[in-house]
């Protein structure tokens, strides 16, 4: 049942600018990130997008308020270069194991054959 049409169109592009915003804003980030690894660079691109995000947001909010709009779960956006950085963290966590089980095992091999000696 449609109660308020109007506010309903207006939610939804408020809620689109946000998904769109969102998106591009973790690309944004991720670039950031790339380049602040540089030597000497450090530079601020999001900030400005989050502000933005963060005042569509607030409007739909609003408006959702405003007119008792149901709301229903959906996914949220995932920061990539977050993510990628747990995944490297956790595969050098594996390796460094990995190579100090091998050094071990090398080592109790050794001490075996110099004790057949």
């Amino acid at each position: 049942m449609w109660k308020n049409p109007v506010a309903a169109v207006k939610a939804l592009f408020f809620d689109m600018v946000v998904n769109i915003l969102s998106f591009i804003g973790n690309i944004a980030k991720g670039i950031q990130g790339l380049i602040n690894k540089i030597p000497g660079v450090n530079i601020d691109v999001t900030s400005g997008i989050d502000n933005v995000i963060n005042g569509f947001s607030k409007a739909s909010k609003q408006i959702k308020q405003d007119n008792n709009f149901v709301t229903l779960s959906r996914f949220e956006q995932k920061d990539y270069g977050a993510a990628f950085n747990s995944g490297k963290a956790t595969g050098e966590k594996i390796a460094g194991k990995a190579v100090s089980g091998v050094q071990w095992l090398g080592g109790k091999v050794s001490d075996m054959i110099g004790k057949l000696h």
